[in-house]
C-alpha cells in the first residue's frame, strides 16, 4: 500500500457549523514525516520521531502521537515553501510512475481518494479531479497501445473484407453466364466479435477455409503473362551462385510465393480452376468483363490462402548457400608466428599496379608490439628485402609508437615511402577477424588512405616521404603473405594468426586486379599458391560482418508480388548506419513498372512532396510513402535537427509500420522508441495490386529501369512483415564473395547485390566491413529494453470506461437502500455476480465475484474520446454519493474511488478499537438516514480493505482456504457485512478490482487533510492506515513462509531427483567398466608392506613391546599375502618401501610405531650465534679504531710543537750570528711577518691532518655499520621464513586438528626436529598415489601410533584407494587399537555387509563369494569397533564415511579367506586350554601409596589372578606438558637435588637414574636390602621435588623444568589361559588409566 497525504489550508471559522460539518480548529494534530512513516503528533509538542512502533490505543488511553506508513505528503497550502513544491513534484512523479509501470504490466491499479470532514468543507472537490486527471494521463500510453492494437485488428479484418468484396461483383457479373451463382453475406466488423489467427470475423474465416483446399488448384492459375522477367532474375542468381538451384517454375501464382529460389520441378500446366467451374463465353463485351473478374477473383482467393499459410508455418532455419561467403564457419589458414611460409604467384605487372592501387584483406592477430615486427604482405625484386624494389605491408615496425600497420614502398632510385596508421583498440587480441583497407591513387603525390573495419583512419604518420615514382619491371618479384624467405632461406617476421581475402585493386577499376580467397579446404586452396610450408588449416565462427554501400551497390529483393497486393498493412525494419546529410538517399523503395502509380519508400535527408518525385531534399529528415495504383498517397515526416538525428554515423534501427493505408494509421519507431510524425499526405490508399518488380534495398528501383538515390553507408539487416507475420528477413551477414543475401524468414524472399547502373551482379567486388553491432551505448540498450516490453501484446486489448456513483435512493414508502447509477446514462445499475477468474478458469476457493453489469462500460475507440469521456464523467459527479471511475485496458483495471464522507457531527468521536466513528442523532424522517448509509458504506469499504490488506496480490495469492480466519471472499464478506447492518455494494466492486485480476494488484490510498487537524480525524485516518498495513504485514509473512517452504522442496526434490539420476548413471558406467576392463577386477596377486618402528638408536626411546607384530604378519599370510617385514627403518628406508607400491597387485601397508600429535621442535638458527660473533668483533675493532686515532692526534700534536720549536731555536742562531748589530726595522716587520706565516702553515697542515684522519675513520665505522646492519636484516628474514616454514609444515592451525607424525628409528630425542620426522598424511598420500592413481590401482593403508610421553594421544589411520580415510584419534595413552582389531578382521572374523542396492556400487561395496570379504566389510568393521574402543566424540562422522560415496577405482577385496564358525570354536578352546603369565607395570601416584595396594589394583583386573604385587623401588618423575623440554635436562643438577634428599647416614643404598620418554627414573638399590632407608629416600624425594626447577641445556625450551608428578612403579604378575590373558591385554590397551592415580605403564608376557 503507498498512502499520501495532502495538506491544504485551515477554512474560515463558520458561526454556526451545519450538520454533517466539523468545526475548524488552529490548534490539533500536525503531520511529520520521518521516512516511510507519517507523524500525526499534537501541535503543542515536538514531533516524536525517536518512536519506533505505534503506541498502544485504547478508548481508555488516546496517544499523544498517531503513526502511519506513508509513501510522501503533498503540501498544497498556501505559503508553501519552493522546497515543499519540489518535494511535492517527487511525490507525485514516484506515485504516477508506479501507477504507469504497473499498468504497461497489465496490473490492476486503485486510488481511493478521501477528504476528511474539514478538508470537505473548504472546498477541495477539486482535489479528486486532479488526482483522476493526472493518474489518466500516466496511463493514457499503455491505452494508447491497446487502442492501436485493436485498430490494427480492425484493419486487418478491413483488408480481408475488401479481399472479398470481389465475390459480391461474382455474383452481380454471373447473372448472365452462369445460373444461381452462389452469393456471399458481408460478415459484420463489431469491435466485440470473436476473431480468428488472421484477424477476420468468423464468416470470413469460414469461407476463407471453404477455399483453403482449393491452394494447390489455384497454385497452377498463370496470373501474369511474364514470366521471361523471372527467368533473367534466376539466371543472374544461378551465376552467382556456385550451389544448385531450381529454375522457376513455368505456371505460379504471382505473389504467392518468390518467382526464384523454389525447389520443385516445373509443374504440368494444369486446367484452369474457372474453367473447371463453369464455361465463360468470352466473344463479347460481358464476357471479357467476366472473365476478368474470375481472374480478380481467383487471385484474391490465392492471397487469401498465402495468407493463412504464413499465419500458419514457422520460419525454418535456413542452411547457407556453398560458396556464397563465409557459410557456417570459417576454415583459413593460420600462420604459427615462426615458421610458416606462404607465398602467391607472381602479379603481372606490378610496376604498373603499384603506382596506383587499392588492397584490402581481412586480419586475425594477436601480436603484440612485445612480439617484435610481423610481415602482413610483401613483395621483392629478388632474394634481399634490404636492396631494390620492394612494397611491405607490415606489423609493428616502429618500437616508439602505438601497435600499427606499415606501409613500406622502395622504388629502383632507393626513394622510400613509410607510412604508419595505428590500429584501434582490441585490433591484436586475436578473437575476431578485422578488415584493413589501403589506398593510394597516385604515388608521385604520396598520399596513403587507410580504413580499418570501415572506419577511415586520419591519424597517419609519415615517417618517410621521398615520393618513389621510378619502379622498373618485376618480372621476377615474389610475393609472401605473413612471412617472407630472406636470401638464407630463413623465415623472418611469420605473423601469428590468419589472413584472408585477399583483393588487389588497379587504378579506379570497379573489379578486383586479383583475388585470393585463402578460405576452404587447405587441399584445394594449395592449387592456387606457389609454394606453403608449415600452415595449418583452422575454423573460426564467422564474424559479424555486413556490405558497405558506396553508390554503386544495391540490393535486389524479391519479387515480392504478395507485397504489393498487402501494402496497406505491412511493416518495414532496417538496421543501418551513415554519416551523409548532403543528399537524399533511399534506405528500400520500388516504383512497379506494370501500375505506374504504386510505390513505397523510405528516404533519409528527404521531406514530402505532393509531385511525381514524391519527396525533395531537406537534411535530418526522413520520409516513408505510400501508393497505390490510383496514385493515392499516404506520406509521413520524421523531423530531425542538427543535434538528434539518425545520419550521426552510428547504429539505428528504423520501424516504419503501416498498421492500416485505409485510414492513414502509421507508426514509426527509432531504435525502439516511438516518434511524433506528421502526415503530410492523408489519401487513404487502399488499392493495391500486384508487384511486378523486385524491391530495392540501398535504393529506389524506378520500374525495373533505373535505381536513384543510392544509399552510402552500412546497413546490416532488413525485415518485411505482412500483418505483423515475418515476410522477409535478411541478415546480410554473408561475407566476403557473397553475392546472394539468404531470407531466414523461411519465405524465399532472397536479395541479390547487383550494380546501380546495371544489372549485373556484385560478388568479389562487394566491401564488406565487421559490424560490431554490440549495443554498447546505455541509451539504447535501455530503449531497446523499453521497446522489447512494449511489444508485449496481451491477449484482450480492448479499452472502456466505466463511472458510476454509490449513494442512497428512498422509495415511495420513505425506505432507503443502495443504488447505483451510471453517470453517463444515468440509469440504475445491479451488480452482476460472475464466477469468472481473470487469471485462469479455477476458482481456487473464490467461488463468485461481484462485478458492474456489461452495460456500465462504455468503449473507447480513439484517444481523444478518451481524453472527453474522463472530464465528462467529473463534471457529472455531484457528491452525492461515492463516486467509482474504472478504466478497463483490456483486463487490467485501473479504479479510482471519490470517497465522500464519512459525514458525521460535530460531537462524534472515532472508536480505534472498532474503526469506526460513534455518535448520536435523531432520525426524522429521511434526515440523516443519507447520510448514514453513505457513512456505513465507507465502514464497509474500510473493513474490506483491511482484510484484503495493502497488498492485494499477496491476499489472491494465499487464497480463502488458507485464511479461514478472515472473510476475504465475496460470500463471506457478504455475510459479515450483512450481520452487521453494513451495505455491501461498494466494499464488494472494490473487492472484485482488487483480487480479481490477472498479474497483480496495487491500492494506493490519498488523503486530503487540513494542515492542522483535530485527535479524531488523525486517530480515523493514522490508526485505519495502520490496520491495513498490519494486516498486510501477516499475510506477507505467511506468504513467504509458505513459498520459502515450497521453494526448499522443489530444490530439495530436484536435487534428489538429479542425484538420482547421476548415480544411476555411474553405477551403469561402473557396471559396464568392471564388465569391460580387467584391471579394475580383484588382483590375484597379493602384497603386505610391514613397517615397524618399535626400536630405536636411543635409550630416550624405549622399544615397544606391547603388541605382537608376529601375529598379524601370520594372519596376512593365511588370506594369501606375500609379508615383507622392514624393522626399525631410517627415512630412507621408509620411502624406498612407500614408493615400490605397484599398480599389478592388491598392497597392504601396515605402519607402527611411535607417533600422533609429537611436539616437533625447529632446528637450531646457528647463524645467529655467528652473527653474534661478528658484531662483538666489530664493536673491538671500533675500539682500538678510537684508540688509534687518539694517539695519532697525540704523536702529530708533539710533532708539530716540536718542529715548530725546532725553527725557532735555528731562529735564534741566526740573530745571534749577526751580533750586536741592530737590524732596521724593516728587517724586524719581515721577520715577524715570516714567523706568523709559518705558523699558520702548521696550523692549517696540522687541521687538515688531523681531519683526514677523522673523515677516514668515520667513513670506515660507516661501512662497517652498514654491513653490520645488513647482516642482521638478513638474519631476520632468515629467521622469519624458517619459522613461517616451520609453523605451515608442523605446526597445526586454529581452528584445524593437529597434525600427526610418524617418528622412525633413527630419531635421536623425545622431541624429534622437524626433518626427522613423517607427516603421516603425506605417507598416505604418497602411498595411495592420490595425486595421479593408475588405472586399476588396489591398495590399503593401516597406520597405528604409540603415545610417546605420559599423557600423550596416538592415532590410527586406515585408508584404502578407493578414497576412503578414517581416523581415529586415541584417548591418552590408549595404544595398538588399530592393529588389534585389524589383526582380527585379517583373521577372518569380521562378518560380510551385504549388497542390498546397485547404488551401494559407489560407496565402494563389491559382490563377493561367502569365504571373502571386500573393502566396505572390512571399513564397516573397523569404523564400529574402533569407535567403541576409542570412545570417540566425532564417532558420526566415522560411521557416515562407510557410506560416503566416491570416485570408482577398482574392486578392492582384501580378505580371501574367511574362517568358519568351526574354526572359530576349535580356536577358542585352544586358547582356553592354554596357560600363561605376564607381569604388569603400573605408576601409582605417591600421594595414594598404599601398603594393601593388592586390593586396589583388584578394582580393575578382572578374569585373570593376581599372584605378586610388589614396588619395584622406583620413582618416576613427569614434567609439566607432556615433559616438555626433556631432552635438555641437565642430570647432574638432578642429581644434586637428589643427594640433598638422601637419608642421614646413607652409605649402603645408591640409585640410577634413566632418561626417557615417559620421564627421569629413579632407581633405588641396596646391596643388604634395607628398604627401611630406601623407603625414607623415596619418601623426601616424592615430598621435594614437586618445588625443584631443574635447569635445561642453552638451546632447550624451557630453560628450567619443574616436576609435575610423581609415581612409584610396581610390577603385578597376573596368571590364567590366554583367553583371558588376551582380553587382559586388550582392557589394558582400552583402559590404559582406570583411575586418575593409576597408570599402566607396560606388560611383559612370560
Amino acid at each position: 500500500m503507498s498512502l499520501i497525504i495532502r495538506l491544504t489550508d485551515a477554512p474560515q471559522p463558520a458561526d454556526a457549523p451545519a450538520y454533517g460539518t466539523k468545526a475548524p480548529v488552529e490548534k490539533g494534530y500536525r503531520v511529520t514525516v520521518d521516512g516511510q512513516r507519517a507523524f500525526f503528533h499534537d501541535t503543542s509538542k515536538e514531533a516524536p520521531t525517536h518512536l519506533r512502533e505505534q503506541p498502544r490505543l485504547t478508548e481508555k488511553h488516546r496517544g499523544d502521537v498517531y503513526i502511519t506508513p506513508c509513501a510522501g505528503v503533498l503540501e498544497a497550502f498556501k505559503g508553501a515553501s519552493t522546497e515543499a513544491e519540489e518535494q511535492n513534484d517527487v511525490v507525485m512523479r514516484s506515485f504516477l510512475g508506479s501507477i504507469q509501470e504497473r499498468v504497461a504490466e497489465r496490473q490492476n491499479i486503485s486510488v481511493v481518494v478521501r477528504s476528511t470532514q474539514t478538508a470537505a468543507a473548504m472546498g477541495s472537490g477539486d482535489f479528486f479531479d486532479s488526482i483522476a486527471q493526472a493518474v489518466t494521463t500516466a496511463v493514457s500510453s499503455s491505452a494508447d497501445r491497446a487502442l492501436q492494437i485493436v485498430a490494427d485488428e480492425q484493419a486487418k479484418e478491413r483488408q480481408m473484407q475488401r479481399l472479398l468484396q470481389s465475390d459480391e461483383g461474382e455474383s452481380a457479373t454471373q447473372q448472365s453466364v452462369a445460373p444461381k451463382p452462389p452469393t456471399m453475406t458481408r460478415p459484420a466488423t463489431h469491435s466485440s466479435a470473436k476473431k480468428s489467427a488472421l484477424g477476420m470475423s468468423p464468416s470470413a474465416e469460414l469461407r476463407l477455409r471453404t477455399m483453403s483446399g482449393q491452394r494447390s488448384r489455384t497454385a497452377n492459375v498463370v496470373l501474369s503473362p511474364r514470366s521471361s522477367s523471372a527467368r533473367q532474375r534466376f539466371t543472374l542468381l544461378a551465376a552467382s551462385s556456385e550451389s544448385e538451384l531450381f529454375p522457376p517454375p513455368s505456371h505460379c501464382v504471382a505473389g504467392l510465393v518468390p518467382q526464384s529460389f523454389i525447389a520443385r520441378p516445373p509443374d504440368a500446366a494444369a486446367p484452369s480452376i474457372i474453367a473447371r467451374r463453369h464455361t465463360v463465353d468470352v466473344s463479347g463485351k460481358d464476357g471479357k468483363v467476366a472473365q476478368r473478374r474470375q481472374h480478380q477473383l481467383a487471385k484474391r482467393r490465392a492471397t487469401m490462402a498465402i495468407l493463412e499459410q504464413l499465419s500458419q508455418e514457422d520460419a525454418q532455419p535456413v542452411d547457407p548457400i556453398k560458396g556464397n561467403g563465409w557459410g557456417a564457419e570459417v576454415r583459413y589458414l593460420a600462420f604459427n608466428g615462426n615458421s610458416s611460409v606462404l607465398a602467391l604467384p607472381s602479379i603481372p605487372k606490378f610496376e604498373e599496379f603499384i603506382k596506383s592501387f587499392q588492397i584490402d584483406f581481412w586480419l586475425k592477430t594477436d601480436c603484440r608490439m612485445s612480439d617484435g615486427r610481423r610481415n602482413i604482405f610483401h613483395v621483392m625484386e629478388g632474394q634481399r628485402a634490404e636492396v631494390g624494389m620492394n612494397f611491405q605491408i607490415g606489423l609493428n615496425f616502429q618500437t616508439d609508437f602505438d601497435e600499427h600497420i606499415r606501409i613500406y614502398i622502395r622504388d629502383a632510385g632507393n626513394r622510400v615511402m613509410e607510412v604508419l596508421a595505428p590500429l584501434p583498440s582490441g585490433f591484436t587480441t586475436g578473437h575476431d577477424f578485422h578488415h584493413v583497407m589501403i589506398r593510394i591513387r597516385n604515388i608521385e603525390t604520396g598520399k596513403v588512405e587507410v580504413s580499418i573495419d570501415g572506419e577511415p583512419n586520419d591519424r597517419l604518420r609519415y615517417v618517410q616521404q621521398e615520393h618513389p615514382s621510378a619502379f622498373n619491371p618485376w618480372p621476377h618479384s615474389r610475393v609472401y603473405i605473413g612471412s617472407y624467405v630472406d636470401d638464407s632461406n630463413h623465415v623472418q617476421q611469420c605473423i601469428r594468426g590468419g589472413i584472408c581475402e585477399l583483393r588487389l585493386w588497379k587504378g579506379n577499376e570497379a573489379k578486383p586486379f586479383q583475388r585470393w580467397s585463402l578460405l576452404g579446404d587447405r587441399t584445394v586452396i594449395a592449387k592456387t599458391l606457389e609454394s606453403a610450408s608449415e600452415i595449418r588449416e583452422s575454423i573460426h565462427h564467422p564474424p559479424e560482418v555486413c556490405p558497405f554501400f558506396d553508390g554503386s551497390l544495391v540490393l535486389n529483393m524479391g519479387t515480392m508480388g504478395l507485397m504489393g497486393e498487402m501494402l496497406g498493412c505491412c511493416g518495414f525494419e532496417v538496421r543501418f548506419k551513415t554519416s551523409v546529410v548532403g543528399r537524399s538517399m533511399s534506405l528500400l523503395g520500388v516504383t512497379d513498372s506494370q501500375h505506374k502509380m504504386s510505390e513505397v519508400g523510405i528516404v533519409l535527408n528527404a521531406e514530402p512532396v505532393l509531385s511525381k518525385e514524391r519527396f525533395r531534399y531537406h537534411e535530418h529528415h526522413i520520409t516513408c510513402f505510400v501508393v497505390d495504383s490510383n496514385g493515392s498517397c499516404l506520406s509521413l515526416l520524421v523531423r530531425g535537427t542538427d543535434r538528434q538525428h539518425v545520419m550521426d554515423g552510428q547504429w539505428h534501427t528504423l520501424q516504419w509500420k503501416v498498421i492500416d493505408s485505409e485510414l492513414n494509421k502509421v507508426e514509426v519507431r527509432i531504435d525502439g522508441i516511438a516518434q511524433d510524425i506528421l502526415l503530410v499526405y492523408r489519401e487513404g490508399p487502399t488499392d493495391f495490386c500486384t508487384l511486378n518488380d523486385y524491391m530495392c534495398v540501398g535504393g529506389h528501383n524506378v520500374r525495373n529501369w533505373k535505381n536513384r538515390n543510392p544509399f552510402y553507408g552500412c546497413i546490416k539487416s532488413v525485415a518485411v512483415t505482412i500483418r505483423g507475420e515475418p515476410f522477409a528477413t535478411l541478415p546480410m551477414n554473408e561475407g566476403p564473395g557473397a553475392a546472394i543475401c539468404q531470407d531466414h524468414s523461411g519465405h524465399h524472399n532472397h536479395g541479390l547485390l547487383v550494380h546501380a547502373d546495371g544489372g549485373d551482379a556484385k560478388r568479389n567486388e562487394v566491401n564488406w566491413v565487421p559490424c560490431f553491432d554490440t549495443v554498447d551505448d546505455e541509451k539504447e540498450k535501455d530503449a531497446t529494453q523499453v521497446a522489447a516490453s512494449t511489444v508485449v501484446i496481451h491477449k484482450s486489448n480492448v479499452v472502456s470506461i466505466a463511472a458510476v456513483r454509490f449513494g442512497a435512493l428512498f422509495d415511495q414508502n420513505g425506505a432507503i437502500q443502495e443504488s447505483i447509477v451510471d453517470l453517463f446514462t444515468h440509469r440504475n445499475l445491479e451488480l452482476n455476480i460472475t464466477d469468472l477468474h481473470i487469471s485462469g478458469p479455477q476458482k481456487r476457493g473464490w467461488e463468485s465475484w461481484r462485478v458492474l453489469p456489461q452495460e456500465a462500460w462504455h468503449v473507447v475507440e480513439s484517444s481523444g474520446m478518451l481524453k472527453e469521456m474522463i472530464p465528462q464523467a467529473l463534471r457529472l459527479n455531484d457528491k452525492s454519493g461515492h463516486m467509482l471511475l474504472v478504466l478497463r485496458i483490456g483486463d487490467c483495471h485501473i479504479s479510482l474511488i471519490d470517497i465522500n464522507g464519512p459525514i458525521v457531527p460535530s460531537h462524534a468521536s472515532f472508536d480505534c478499537n472498532m474503526l469506526k466513528w460513534k455518535y448520536a442523532i435523531a432520525m426524522n424522517g429521511t434526515k440523516g438516514k443519507r447520510e448514514q448509509m453513505l457513512n456505513q458504506m465507507v465502514v464497509g469499504l474500510e473493513r474490506m480493505l483491511v482484510e484484503v490488506s495493502a497488498h492485494p496480490t499477496i491476499t489472491a495469492r494465499l487464497d480463502p482456504r488458507n485464511q479461514k480466519e478472515s472473510p476475504v471472499a465475496a460470500n463471506d464478506l457478504v455475510k459479515t457485512l450483512a450481520a452487521r447492518g453494513i451495505p455491501s455494494s461498494l466494499a464488494l466492486t472494490v473487492h472484485g478490482l482488487l483480487l480479481n485480476s490477472e498479474h497483480a494488484s496495487h491500492l494506493s490510498i490519498v488523503y486530503n487533510v487540513p494542515k492542522v487537524c483535530s485527535e479524531e480525524e488523525a486517530a480515523s485516518i493514522a490508526v485505519v492506515s495502520r490496520a491495513i498495513h498490519n494486516s498486510a504485514l501477516s499475510r506477507a509473512a505467511k506468504l513467504i513462509q509458505r513459498n520459502w517452504r515450497g521453494h526448499t522442496a522443489r530444490e530439495r526434490v530436484q536435487g534428489l531427483e538429479q542425484q538420482r539420476k547421476l548415480r544411476k548413471q555411474q553405477v551403469e558406467e561402473i557396471l559396464s567398466l568392471r564388465r569391460a576392463n580387467p584391471l579394475v577386477q580383484p588382483k590375484k596377486n597379493l602384497r603386505a608392506i610391514l613397517i615397524t618402528a618399535h626400536e630405536f638408536i636411543t635409550e630416550a626411546l624405549p622399544a615397544i613391546h606391547s603388541f605382537n607384530v608376529s601375529e598379524l604378519s601370520d594372519a596376512l599370510k593365511g588370506q594369501g599375502y606375500n609379508v615383507e617385514h622392514i624393522k626399525n627403518p631410517s627415512r630412507t628406508a621408509v620411502n624406498k618401501a612407500i614408493s615400490s607400491i605397484e599398480p599389478d597387485s592388491s598392497t597392504f601397508v601396515y605402519i607402527s610405531g611411535y607417533g600422533g600429535a609429537v611436539r616437533v621442535r625447529q632446528a637450531p638458527m646457528f647463524s645467529q650465534y655467528r652473527l653474534s660473533t661478528t658484531l662483538q668483533e666489530g664493536h673491538q675493532r671500533a675500539a682500538l679504531e678510537l684508540e688509534a686515532t687518539l694517539e695519532f692526534k697525540k704523536t702529530a700534536m708533539l710533532f708539530f710543537g716540536d718542529y715548530q720549536e725546532a725553527l725557532r731555536q735555528e731562529a735564534a742562531k741566526a740573530s745571534k750570528k749577526q751580533g750586536k748589530k741592530a737590524a732596521p726595522a724593516k728587517n724586524a716587520a719581515a721577520q715577524a711577518q715570516q714567523s706568523r706565516h709559518v705558523e699558520e702553515n702548521f696550523r692549517v697542515a696540522r687541521e687538515e691532518l688531523l681531519k683526514d684522519e677523522t673523515e677516514n675513520r668515520t667513513l670506515k665505522l660507516q661501512k662497517e655499520y652498514e654491513h653490520e646492519v645488513a647482516l642482521i636484516q638478513k638474519e631476520i628474514r632468515q629467521v622469519i621464513n624458517a619459522a613461517q616454514d616451520f609453523e605451515d609444515n608442523f605446526c597445526a592451525k586454529a581452528d584445524a586438528a593437529p597434525s600427526n607424525f610418524f617418528l622412525p628409528s633413527e630419531c635421536r630425542t623425545v622431541e624429534p626436529l622437524g626433518q626427522e620426522v613423517f607427516h603421516v598424511e603425506d605417507m598416505v598420500f604418497r602411498a595411495l598415489q592420490r595425486q595421479l592413481p593408475p588405472m586399476g590401482f588396489q591398495a590399503i593403508v593401516a597406520v597405528d601410533l604409540v603415545p610417546l610421553t605420559p599423557g600423550a594421544c596416538g592415532v590410527g589411520l586406515l585408508a584404502s584407494s578407493t578414497g576412503h580415510t578414517f581416523r581415529f584419534p586415541y584417548e591418552p595413552e590408549q595404544r595398538h587399537l588399530l592393529s588389534w582389531h585389524l589383526r582380527k578382521a585379517m583373521q577372518g572374523y569380521m562378518p560380510k555387509v551385504a549388497v542390498k542396492s546397485k547404488e551401494a556400487i559407489l560407496q565402494g561395496a563389491v559382490e563377493t563369494p561367502d569365504t571373502q570379504r571386500d573393502w566396505r566389510s572390512l571399513a564397516s568393521y573397523m569404523a564400529h569397533k574402533m569407535v567403541d574402543s576409542c570412545r570417540s566424540k566425532n564417532g558420526k562422522e566415522i560411521l557416515s564415511e562407510v557410506s560416503r560415496e566416491t570416485s570408482y577405482t577398482a574392486d578392492l577385496v582384501p580378505v580371501r579367506n574367511v574362517i568358519t564358525t568351526e574354526g572359530k570354536e576349535r580356536i577358542r578352546r585352544e586358547l582356553e586350554t592354554r596357560r600363561s603369565q605376564a607381569t604388569a607395570v603400573f605408576a601409582v601416584d605417591s600421594l595414594k601409596v598404599t601398603s594393601d595396594m593388592a586390593n586396589e589394583f583388584k578394582a580393575f583386573i578382572q578374569n585373570v589372578t593376581i599372584n605378586e604385587t610388589a614396588p619395584l623401588n622406583t620413582v618416576l618423575l613427569t614434567f609439566l606438558r607432556y615433559n616438555q623440554g626433556i631432552d635438555g635436562i641437565k642430570m647432574d643438577a638432578l642429581a644434586v637435588e637428589i643427594d640433598r634428599c638422601a637419608p642421614a647416614n646413607n652409605q649402603e643404598v645408591t640409585y640410577q637414574l634413566t632418561l626417557s620418554a615417559q620421564g627421569v627414573a629413579i632407581a633405588f638399590q641396596s646391596p643388604n636390602g634395607d628398604k627401611q632407608k630406601i623407603q625414607q629416600w623415596i619418601n623426601s624425594v616424592a615430598a621435594r621435588s614437586i618445588s625443584w626447577k631443574i635447569p635445561a641445556a642453552p638451546f632447550s625450551t624451557p630453560r628450567e623444568l619443574e616436576v609435575e608428578r610423581i609415581e612409584i612403579l610396581f610390577a603385578v604378575k597376573v596368571a590364567g589361559n590366554q583367553r583371558k590373558m588376551k582380553h587382559f591385554l586388550k582392557q589394558r590397551m582400552m583402559t590404559p588409566l582406570p583411575f586418575s592415580t593409576i597408570r599402566f605403564v607396560s606388560i611383559t608376557m612370560d
